[in-house]
């Protein structure tokens, strides 16, 4: 998926999928004299993505296929906004600290949510 990612339009996630993905790859298995496998070369022949579902909102029909970013990859600009729990307000990033956390609320985002420090 070089160039692209998921967007789910349910909630707005970006970030976070469960990807079921079947893939046929042709292998170069090197067996040691122990019996250790070393896989020294894989080529993918075949890949078929049968499944995109949100970790976020558990949505797997609202998920599409959005460009990347330009610039590749890397942190997201500060003034992004993160979708909160299905059904809620996003949050503003200036909102969360270092790791993600609601600011100044030690269980996080529903804690903030529960504050109405949803930043709209």
């Amino acid at each position: 998926m070089n160039g692209r990612r998921y967007r789910c339009k349910a909630c707005g996630n970006l970030t976070r999928f469960d990807v079921v993905i079947t893939r046929t790859t042709r292998e170069y298995h090197h067996f040691s004299i122990s019996g250790e496998l070393s896989v020294e070369d894989t080529q993918v022949i075949d890949e078929k993505v049968s499944a995109v579902i949100c970790r976020w909102c558990g949505n797997g029909r609202a998920v599409e296929i959005v460009p990347a970013p330009a610039g590749g990859l890397g942190r997201e600009p500060a003034s992004v906004d993160r979708p909160g729990p299905a059904g809620s307000s996003p949050i503003k990033r200036d909102t969360l600290d270092r790791d993600g956390q609601a600011a100044g609320h030690p269980s996080g985002v529903a804690e903030a949510l529960k504050a109405g420090n949803t930043g709209t």
